[in-house]
């Protein structure tokens, strides 16, 4: 990363549902005040369609003030990439899988791979 490059980092944990989306909206750092957002979800238990589509909102915003939307980070736990996927966010911000244990399915792969 270069030195003069700004990064605002935020990290969201437990539900992320429309109860909380006023207070995730006002922690988003100002469109154009920074040149990279990492939205840290690894602790999230869960995503609602209320927060993806915030994050679509704001990566509209985020390209409008000049950035680029591929600069917005966002950290997902295994067991929640899938939602991202669907909703089509994995095609227009970059989505990074967090580090964690193996899902079922993985495990079950294993089980059934050659040895």
């Amino acid at each position: 990363m270069r030195e003069d490059e700004r990064t605002a980092t935020l990290r969201l944990e437990g539900d992320l549902d429309v109860y909380r989306r006023d207070e995730i909206q006002s922690r988003l750092p100002v469109p154009g005040a920074v040149d990279r957002v990492v939205i840290d979800c690894s602790a999230a238990t869960s995503i609602d369609s209320t927060i993806l589509t915030m994050l679509m909102r704001y990566r509209r915003s985020f390209a409008s003030a000049g950035g680029d939307p591929v600069n917005i980070v966002v950290i997902v736990a295994p067991s929640l990439r899938r939602i991202f996927e669907i909703a089509g966010l994995t095609r227009v911000l970059t989505i990074v899988s967090a580090p964690g244990r193996p899902t079922a399915a993985t495990e079950s792969a294993k089980d059934t791979e050659p040895t």
